[in-house]
């Protein structure tokens, strides 16, 4: 009854306007809307119906099947235009990283389920594209459709029927594809293979593939075969369902290749043979796609890869290249002049395909800032408050710091730049900044600014040349020269000089790997020989030694000498008429020391010396700093267990012991019980440094009063030594970075 009737299905949705979109648009169906009906004019099929419905639910099934000719290349196409697949994986269905399931062993079609991404989350109907299996519709239909008795009208029909239309139908088409699953077997021969066409990269490496549709054996050759030279397949031959897949294993020439992939049935010449025609385009690209070159005479480099022959241009004259034209993968040095315009500027390195217009050209764009510099400036020192003229080049919006400090510009043009030295400056080299490039570095002065009655920085931490010491260390002066050693916590090493030109630490004196490292050292030098000792290897031993200074850099200027008859871990040594004392310093709750003060003596090359304890001292608990002018030492500070020394400060002169006190350190001095404040003298006033605070304070005998000279820049990142040559005064970090005081 119903065998010559043009069957065609439907289904509902929830919203009219978006399913229009999505199937016309989205999908790219022809799609016709009347009476708020929309019809789906499929090529090759009847046509569908999609009705609005307020109630509509979605259908728990598919409810379009679209067959294609090569699945991966449809999911692909129709994910870059928003289709989202479903994935599944369930022990009798599973999808693929493309959410594609396959038949298991090529036996059925390849399927990937997808819904309308246009509507809510829960209205959503279920579509699928599949590798359809090419045989004719009559061979898969099964004997009998039972339609519950109902009977279903030709040409026209009620929308009160509507779903039962549609139940029908979805049923039928349902059963015709499990029909064609179940009895493929029982097919007669069939074979296809597509797409008809492929367009693959050239470059090595480059993928692509194709399907083969079958159920009897198969084969595929390449014409001309030569192609097999440049072109791998996954396999050549099979017996049912398969995708081949293409790898580019050689390099193209410049002129691009075109083969035809032959798939023949094996054993059976009525199949028609199906053919491929791959194409093998040309490829060109470049591994980056912008440069920020240096504005001075800046380079860098790029990569071409390609297998074509090539010539490379630039848009400018101030981009210069080391290569300008070649055949295959190359690797291209960029070079521009110094930019001198003062403003940014941009340019383009063009590379082009030779002989083969099929490829697009690529482009590399080339940025450059401005060149600023500092030429000259004067004057080359003076105190805050100081007006400086810079000349040389700078930006239009310029800021301009002594160091970190910001100073107020008076004036300024492209090439000068007029300021004042602000207050808290720190000297050394000037930095100018691109106020329009959020303060970008600009330039920088070629010589330090040299702030007189402030710090100067110069040297950082990483050019010093200093290891790691403690604050244990010894610091000296010897004919004009700074020396700091000694504090680390391996023996050897060596006694370094600092370098007041470069100002970089120079080891000159090698310590023996004999000697300990001491815990805190104290140190003297008498008589051209410098003498020190403490406390060994973080231990209570005791040890005394003296290396001659006349003899330079020799192991054989070192000896040891008489053991030290108390604990000096916290000692405090002096000279006063050519001897050396040294003051015990104690710290009752560790048993240590016995605050006495001790002579030594050593009267020749081979006498090991001699202790000669004067008298007890009354500063107890107390680890001492000083500094001693003429025949006066200052000795005082300390605070671990006794507060009431912090402070405190006393007067020494030989051979009179008693102490008299003077006027009190300014601040709480030598609160670390392993950490004594260093001491320089410079003329008649001795200093004390208390890098706890960071503050220098000046002691003037005549006066009896302590004046604070100046605070050490950045004291708590770790600058916690100073000491002079002459009037020049130096602070210095754990690893010798340097800041110099100019008075």
């Amino acid at each position: 009854m119903l065998n010559n009737s043009k069957a065609f299905s439907g289904f509902s949705v929830n919203d009219i306007a978006k399913a229009k979109e999505f199937y016309s648009q989205t999908l790219g169906l022809d799609v016709t809307e009347n009476m708020g009906l929309l019809t789906l004019n499929i090529t090759g099929s009847n046509k569908v119906i999609i009705y609005s419905k307020p109630n509509h639910t979605p259908a728990t099934f598919t409810v379009l099947n679209f067959p294609v000719d090569n699945i991966e290349t449809a999911v692909d196409q129709l994910k870059k235009k928003g289709v989202v697949f479903e994935k599944y994986d369930m022990p009798d269905l599973k999808t693929d990283e493309k959410s594609i399931a396959h038949s298991p062993e090529g036996k059925g079609p390849d399927i990937a389920w997808f819904k309308d991404p246009e509507t809510p989350i829960n209205t959503r109907n279920k579509m699928r594209v599949f590798s359809f299996l090419r045989v004719p519709l009559t061979d898969c239909l099964p004997q009998h459709f039972i339609i519950n008795s109902y009977t279903i009208k030709t040409q026209s029909y009620t929308m009160k029927r509507s779903s039962l239309l549609i139940t029908c139908l979805c049923i039928i088409f349902i059963s015709i594809l499990v029909g064609c699953h179940k009895n493929q077997a029982a097919l007669p021969p069939f074979l296809n293979a597509g797409p008809n066409s492929l367009l693959i990269d050239s470059l090595i490496g480059s993928k692509d593939s194709f399907t083969v549709n079958s159920n009897t054996p198969w084969k595929v050759t390449l014409s001309p075969a030569s192609a097999s030279d440049w072109l791998q397949l996954s396999q050549t031959e099979g017996q049912s369902n398969a995708t081949v897949r293409l790898t580019i294993t050689g390099r193209n020439t410049n002129t691009a290749q075109a083969v035809t992939i032959s798939v023949a049935a094996t054993g059976n010449a009525n199949l028609p043979v199906s053919t491929i025609a791959l194409s093998q385009q040309g490829s060109l690209r470049v591994d980056s796609g912008s440069f920020n070159i240096s504005p001075t005479s800046g380079a860098d480099t790029f990569h071409i890869i390609t297998n074509l022959a090539w010539k490379v241009t630039t848009s400018v004259p101030w981009i210069h290249l080391d290569t300008t034209q070649g055949a295959g993968p190359a690797r291209i040095r960029i070079s521009a002049d110094t930019n001198r315009t003062g403003i940014g500027q941009t340019g383009y390195v063009i590379i082009t395909p030779v002989n083969n217009s099929n490829v697009q050209p690529a482009s590399i764009r080339v940025d450059q800032y401005a060149y600023y510099a500092v030429t000259s400036f004067s004057p080359a020192t003076g105190p805050v408050g100081t007006t400086v003229t810079f000349n040389g080049i700078f930006p239009p919006n310029v800021g301009l710091y002594f160091q970190s400090t910001y100073a107020t510009i008076t004036s300024h043009s492209a090439t000068q730049v007029v300021c004042t030295v602000p207050q808290g400056a720190i000297g050394g080299l000037v930095n100018f900044t691109n106020a329009d490039i959020n303060n970008q570095f600009a330039c920088v002065s070629s010589s330090p600014f040299n702030l007189k009655g402030g710090w100067n920085n110069r040297s950082n931490n990483s050019a010093a040349g200093l290891p790691v010491y403690s604050p244990g260390a010894i610091i000296y002066n010897y004919n004009g020269n700074l020396y700091t050693g000694f504090g680390t916590n391996t023996t050897g090493g060596s006694i370094y000089r600092l370098d007041t030109t470069n100002f970089h630490w120079i080891p000159d004196i090698t310590v023996p790997a004999s000697l300990p490292y001491f815990t805190r050292a104290f140190s003297y030098i008498a008589n051209n020989k410098l003498y020190l000792g403490g406390a060994s290897n973080n231990s209570s031993t005791q040890t005394m030694w003296e290396y001659d200074l006349t003899k330079g850099n020799s192991a054989a200027a070192w000896r040891q000498l008489t053991t030290p008859p108390d604990d000096f871990t916290f000692g405090y040594a002096f000279t006063q008429g050519g001897n050396g004392y040294i003051q015990t310093g104690q710290l009752t709750l560790q048993g240590l020391g016995t605050n006495t003060l001790y002579k030594f003596s050593v009267s020749g090359p081979t006498d090991p010396g001699t202790w000669t304890p004067l008298t007890a001292l009354n500063v107890t608990n107390a680890v001492p700093s000083g500094f001693t002018i003429g025949n006066t030492t200052w000795f005082g500070g300390g605070t671990f267990l006794d507060p009431t020394q912090g402070k405190a400060f006393n007067s020494l002169t030989l051979p009179s012991t008693t102490m008299t006190a003077i006027a009190p350190y300014p601040e709480t001095l030598n609160t670390n019980s392993y950490s004594a404040a260093p001491s320089f003298v410079i003329g008649n006033t001795g200093y004390l440094y208390n890098y706890g605070t960071g503050n220098i304070y000046g002691y003037d005998p005549g006066a009896n009063d302590w004046t604070l000279l100046s605070q050490v820049p950045y004291y708590n990142t770790g600058y916690y030594f100073a000491g002079a040559i002459g009037s020049r005064i130096f602070s210095w970090s754990f690893r010798g970075g340097v800041y110099e005081y100019l008075p």
